[in-house]
């Protein structure tokens, strides 16, 4: 990968990196708490969309620079992912199911359940840095191969 496309990874984990602050500071409100407040549910949910579009941009970049089959879905760009062993087949499913999230956040917004997103909030933020630290990970390896 070239340094601009190293660059761009880098400054999208770097929006995943403080959506999860975010949300970390989020986690100790009760669920009764979070319920009851519809500009934390706001926060919390926003967060959680771009902390998730972050990851998939992040992984459509890495696909297109390795030249991996594209991906046909957002879904599909953690197939591939698993497929060429930068995550396992457990992030890929965990990361799938992060998606089907996003999908509602952004598109399916009047349907949201508010207990599920709390849910999310307590046990996405793990999730999502598995998955930084396996790019960060492949990032490292493949500068090394000074590819």
């Amino acid at each position: 990968m070239g340094d601009l496309q190293n660059h761009i990874i880098k400054g999208l984990m770097g929006i995943v990196e403080t959506e999860l602050m975010l949300l970390k500071g989020k986690q100790k409100t009760s669920l009764e708490e979070y319920m009851n407040d519809i500009e934390l549910q706001h926060v919390v949910e926003r967060a959680l969309q771009n902390a998730i579009q972050a990851c998939i941009d992040i992984g459509a970049r890495i696909i297109s620079r390795m030249s991996f089959r594209k991906a046909e879905s957002y879904h599909d760009i953690f197939d591939i992912l698993s497929q060429y062993g930068i995550i396992d087949p457990n992030l890929r499913d965990k990361m799938h199911e992060l998606v089907g999230l996003r999908n509602i956040l952004v598109h399916e917004y009047r349907l949201i359940e508010h207990r599920e997103v709390y849910r999310h909030l307590r046990e996405s933020p793990i999730v999502l840095e598995e998955l930084a630290g396996k790019i960060a990970g492949f990032l490292e390896r493949h500068e090394e191969e000074g590819a």
